[in-house]
């Protein structure tokens, strides 16, 4: 349909129709309420379908080759677009380092975050970004993207015993693992200085509850389990650990009484974190 009439047919078109139209073929979508994650695992494809890896993986190319600004879950954007809040956090890390920046990326992806910021990331004096990701991810980033800054592993523990990191960046990943609690605990563990959560649906209510995402077709057709998770119990992992030094706010238009923005962590002790 020409641009002309799109526009026609959508001022003919009541509001209502418009939003319902938007959040069945464009939105993310998130469906249901389950107990447990194998619920709601039961009513998706999974992460692990090929057609993901292959996108993604295309998508990296033409960000690393300087065909794109930057790639989103396999989408390609063409206009520089830069997540400030996480970058000053980022950016702050790197200030209280000496100039050297060690990230462990989990869930990273194929170094989506990485190659999105790079351009602001020039001028720190080190970086070492490490990516923890699924094994089919993982191949993929060591086969084409590994270099003296870029890593891919397996493990949390794996990247942490090889680039010893400053900071723990989790976006968007936290609520779509089976047990973010146990990831999130090994982490904490490992006593680093910094954590950063962000993209990451937090709700009100006491429990954490399974949903199902639903990515448009348009993106690629995949379904996948999916915690809202309860952020009294998320920020008991910090307690008397960690400082919560900061808010990095963002919402989804589309999902009411849930805030899916960030924390920024400081470890207690570290530079007045207490």
């Amino acid at each position: 349909m020409p641009a002309t009439w799109k526009k026609i047919v959508r001022g003919l078109t009541p509001p209502l129709l418009v939003d319902a139209y938007l959040d069945r073929f464009r939105a993310v979508r998130y469906t249901g309420e389950y107990a447990t994650w194998a619920e709601a695992s039961a009513r998706g494809t999974g992460y692990d379908a090929p057609n993901i890896l292959r996108q993604v993986t295309e998508a990296a190319r033409a960000v690393r080759d300087g065909k794109a600004a930057f790639e989103r879950d396999g989408v390609l954007f063409q206009d520089p677009a830069y997540n400030w809040p996480l970058m000053t956090c980022l950016l702050r890390e790197a200030a209280k380092h000496d100039g050297e920046l060690r990230v462990l990326d989990f869930g990273g992806s194929l170094a989506s975050i990485y190659f999105q910021h790079r351009a602001l990331l020039r001028d720190v004096a080190a970086i070492r970004w490490a990516v923890v990701e699924q094994a089919m991810f993982v191949e993929a980033g060591r086969r084409e993207f590994t270099s003296d800054e870029l890593s891919f592993h397996a493990t949390a523990d794996e990247a942490i015993a090889a680039i010893r990191p400053t900071v723990a960046l989790f976006s968007g990943v936290l609520a779509w693992i089976e047990d973010p609690h146990a990831v999130l605990d090994t982490v904490i563990r490992a006593r680093l200085p910094a954590i950063i959560i962000d993209r990451t649906p937090l709700t009100p209510l006491e429990r954490d509850v399974a949903k199902v995402q639903h990515v448009p077709a348009s993106i690629y057709r995949a379904s996948y389990p999916c915690w809202f998770l309860s952020r009294r119990r998320f920020l008991a992992h910090f307690e008397g650990r960690y400082t919560l030094r900061a808010e990095l706010p963002q919402h989804d238009p589309h999902v009411k009484g849930t805030d899916f923005g960030g924390l920024y962590f400081e470890q207690v002790g570290k530079d007045g974190g207490r």
